[in-house]
């Protein structure tokens, strides 16, 4: 994120200059913060005849991140405000750097500025910009300082971890890892960063591992091995950064491997390696879905986001939805509007809705319809067709009046698009309304079937 926010900013601070992103990554970076004399002993091993004392960090130890961090950031804070351009000879990797094309003007997509993200300052524009994740180090600048970041970055890493031709061991910095060209396209951190599309991808390599995986367990779904479920979770909880259906899919395949882990007898270590999950059909049906689009181009729009849809920004505009078995509705008190859509008008349109105990208010749960996060979640998309409609001052349709009066039963899938368009339009009201007025917690779902809208105070989950 800090490193997306970067972007993000630079591009506002130079909105027609060519931002270039490069990476680097440490040799052996743990390695390189040697334990104390007392402490090495305790990560020794016997490895056939030998006694194998490590004298530097080893990976797999739970302290070894911290302690490595510590340097690492030193690192980041010297790349970044240091001034070894002026102190140190110009390093050849980065003097031997290539840089693309400059690009047309109507290449670079903008930034927008708000009150979280303005404009670097000038003392800010002064310094260099690093973001540094363990031993991973991300670097942006424009064309003309890009050299001098790269320079920073280089020096500050062989202050800390040695220099190449004074150390007894290699490079920290390994030529064959280094990548000889900044360009406006990154891999950094498992995702592709476009800084002239202000774009970030899951990459496509990535996702051709994603789909080996679902391949493999759906060969027999019933006999899953559990490294392969817990893989294609994680690796979908990764997608589920840029993918908003992401945590979805990981929490039915989490839910999966919980129940085997219940059902397992044996220790758990047998388990992850002998053991099998099975998956059930709704498993089974989002993956094959899944893996539909796995295989799709790099920077594909169903595995991109603009960063501006990831950093934190402030909310231009907000409305507001609730929902439940009575109906749903919606409400925005910077557009003075507000909607909804009663239990008739859902049954109407094809919705099947649970039928709700009188004495308790609660349906009964083990009954046919529609569970209440549908609902909800159809309240929040319709908040935000609304929202599309409103700012571009559209209303309804002659299409959809003229629908008005025919049976939802009777429509096909998009006349009845426009049926629903009809019915939120006819019950939206234009009013004025002050913050002080809808404080309250009384919920006008519940009193849908009311033709009073005074109760509107009880909209209170967000859509932005």
């Amino acid at each position: 994120m800090r490193f997306l926010v970067a972007v993000w900013r630079l591009r506002i601070t130079y909105p027609s200059m060519d931002i270039l992103l490069h990476a680097d990554d440490l040799k052996s970076a743990f390695r390189r913060i040697l334990y104390s004399p007392e402490m090495a002993v305790l990560f020794a091993y016997v490895f056939g005849q030998f006694l194998i004392i490590p004298v530097g960090q080893v990976f797999g130890s739970r302290s070894a991140p911290s302690f490595f961090s510590l340097a690492s950031d030193i690192r980041a804070d010297l790349a970044t405000t240091g001034t070894l351009v002026e102190h140190y000879p110009l390093e050849a990797l980065a003097a031997k750097i290539e840089l693309p094309t400059p690009p047309k003007k109507e290449d670079l997509v903008p930034a927008i500025a708000d009150a979280i993200h303005q404009p670097y300052s000038p003392a800010e524009q002064a310094t260099y910009i690093n973001a540094t994740f363990v031993d991973d180090n991300g670097i942006c600048a424009i064309q003309d300082r890009i050299v001098s970041a790269l320079h920073q970055s280089l020096v500050s890493a062989f202050i800390l971890f040695g220099w190449p031709s004074q150390d007894r061991r290699s490079s920290c910095i390994a030529p064959d890892k280094w990548d000889p060209m900044a360009t406006f396209i990154v891999l950094f951190l498992g995702y592709k960063i476009d800084s002239r599309r202000m774009m970030i991808t899951w990459p496509l390599y990535k996702r051709q591992a994603l789909y080996e995986d679902i391949q493999t367990a759906l060969r027999d779904p019933t006999c899953v091995p559990p490294k392969v479920a817990a893989s294609i979770m994680g690796k979908v909880r990764a997608a589920g950064n840029i993918a908003p259906w992401g945590p979805y899919i990981s929490f039915s395949l989490a839910d999966a491997i919980k129940q085997a882990c219940r059902r397992a007898f044996g220790p758990i270590r047998t388990f992850w390696s002998r053991g099998k999950i099975r998956f059930n059909n709704n498993v089974i049906q989002d993956l094959k879905l899944l893996a539909e689009s796995l295989q799709l181009p790099e920077f594909n729009p169903v595995w991109s986001c603009y960063i501006g849809l990831i950093v934190p920004r402030v909310a231009t505009h907000e409305f507001l939805s609730d929902a439940s078995y009575e109906g749903v509705g919606g409400w925005s008190l910077g557009m003075k509007v507000q909607w909804r859509l009663t239990r008739e008008d859902l049954l109407e349109l094809g919705f099947n809705l649970k039928l709700v105990n009188a004495l308790t208010g609660e349906p009964d749960p083990d009954a046919e319809g529609l569970h209440i996060n549908p609902l909800e979640f159809l309240a929040a998309i319709i908040n935000l067709w609304l929202f599309l409609c409103l700012i571009k001052s559209s209303k309804s349709s002659a299409e959809s009046e003229a629908l008005c009066s025919v049976p939802a039963s009777k429509l096909s899938a998009k006349s009845r698009f426009f049926a629903c368009n009809c019915t939120i339009f006819s019950s939206m009201v234009f009013s004025l309304m002050k913050r002080s007025t809808v404080t309250g917690r009384c919920c006008p779902i519940r009193c849908a079937r009311s033709l009073a809208w005074s109760s509107t105070a009880g909209f209170h989950q967000g859509s932005r």
